[in-house]
């Protein structure tokens, strides 16, 4: 606003609450992986107990941020089987179950996790190299991102996939999409169907379009994804508005997108 005067205290306040929310939500270690080589994220130190991850884990004494409560919950006991939370309660003196494995959780968060909607990984759609992913996966599971959505697929994500699902690597649980089709590399329509379907065959979860044909034949190719039992998502279509086949798009990639949109029909 004109004439506003800016309050240096403001720029400070802010410039301190950036550093300090990426370390707010700190997941315990044994949510995350059964064995983790690096201590959790603002626990320098911390060693990751062994435990049956087919068993029941207590974590006592947490404090638990969760988005549905106004304020941090101190002093809960969560307790956890067969890697679901069945309960949680405050903390009282009964003891926890004969055999459960006991987390200390004192001075620590729990929280969800969190989803990276658009992660882009070494070796696949990044400069960093391929031996560097599963370190990147690693890290992006101690930082708490529980969940990655990949859209830039390769036979090789699969196997990390794969090897994450068998707790065998630690790294977030992984929804690869398919090698996305562009305009200088686009499925003809007759034979989408046909290679939907080895891609779902091979372990992809889904096709990301990055650029293709006018919408009536986009509509196509997002028939041929859904019959193969893949969800699709991208990037904007081309052609008119009306003829997008929006209803079975998962979600449309990018704000700059959402600008262009909403410049051809403001409606």
């Amino acid at each position: 606003v004109a004439g506003r005067r800016r309050d240096p205290q403001l720029g400070g306040r802010l410039r301190r609450a950036r550093m300090i929310l990426p370390i707010a939500f700190v997941l315990i270690a044994p949510l995350l992986a059964p064995r983790l080589a690096v201590p959790p994220l603002g626990h320098p130190g911390a060693v990751a107990p062994e435990f049956d991850r087919a068993g029941t884990l207590i974590l006592e004494n947490v404090q638990i941020a969760c988005s549905k409560a106004s304020e941090i919950q101190p002093g809960m006991r969560v307790t956890i089987e067969r890697g679901a939370i069945v309960q949680i309660d405050p903390m009282t003196d009964l003891p926890a179950p004969e055999g459960a494995a006991v987390v200390d959780g004192r001075g620590r968060f729990l929280a969800p996790g969190f989803y990276d909607m658009h992660a882009l990984l070494p070796g696949v759609d990044s400069a960093l190299p391929a031996s560097f992913r599963r370190e990147a996966l690693r890290m992006m599971l101690e930082s708490g991102i529980t969940t990655a959505r990949v859209g830039r697929g390769a036979l090789e994500l699969l196997d990390d996939k794969r090897a994450i699902a068998r707790g065998e690597i630690p790294g977030p649980r992984l929804f690869v999409a398919a090698p996305p089709l562009a305009r200088n590399w686009f499925v003809a329509l007759d034979e989408a169907p046909a290679q939907f379907e080895i891609w779902k065959a091979q372990g992809f979860d889904a096709v990301k379009f990055l650029s293709g044909p006018p919408a009536p034949e986009h509509t196509g190719h997002a028939d041929a994804a859904v019959r193969a039992g893949l969800r699709w998502y991208g990037h904007m279509p081309m052609g008119a508005v009306a003829d997008w086949p929006l209803t079975s798009m998962t979600s449309l990639e990018h704000a700059s997108a959402l600008e262009r949109l909403a410049a051809l029909s403001p409606d």
